[in-house]
């Protein structure tokens, strides 16, 4: 009898699936996650116009799940301090607050305020779940929104 030579079993195709797919997953992954963190936080924006002409135009774009992050980063004794040197306005200022972006995260989007004089105009709004202020005077026109989500934290994080 004649012993036929063993071959070498042939690699599964499973295993070529893994290295084409399975590795570029794994490595996007992450990235999809994050992104998406980012993107459902939103930014935080805010734009100055000097109208004097000695001055420039400055505005940034910052995601806002940096500002929970900084603060669950943060020392703990740094938030202790600040909570140390607020008085009793400064705390009963805090509550009002929490109390007022609770509602105002339930409310429907609008004005909330509208000033307008002859020379300046100040606006602020809810707007898909954030709050934008306007301010457009002789000298500057300041424009700064931020989402509603992340003023909660900050507030409830003092």
């Amino acid at each position: 009898m004649r012993k036929e030579p063993q071959r070498k079993p042939r690699r599964k195709p499973r295993t070529l699936f893994v290295i084409l797919f399975g590795l570029p997953l794994l490595l996007i992954t992450p990235l999809v996650l994050v992104g998406s963190s980012v993107y459902h936080s939103g930014t935080i924006e805010v734009r100055v116009v000097d109208k004097t002409g000695e001055g420039c135009c400055v505005g940034a774009h910052v995601p806002a799940v940096v500002v929970p992050l900084a603060l669950r980063l943060a020392p703990g004794h740094v938030l202790d301090e600040i909570r140390g040197e607020l008085d009793e306005e400064a705390i009963m200022g805090l509550e009002i607050a929490r109390a007022v972006l609770e509602e105002l995260s339930r409310a429907p989007d609008g004005v909330l305020i509208d000033v307008r004089t002859r020379t300046e105009l100040v606006a602020i709004e809810k707007r898909d779940g954030k709050l934008r202020v306007y301010v457009d005077t002789p000298d500057e026109v300041v424009q700064a929104s931020i989402p509603l989500g992340t003023l909660k934290e900050v507030v409830r994080a003092i």
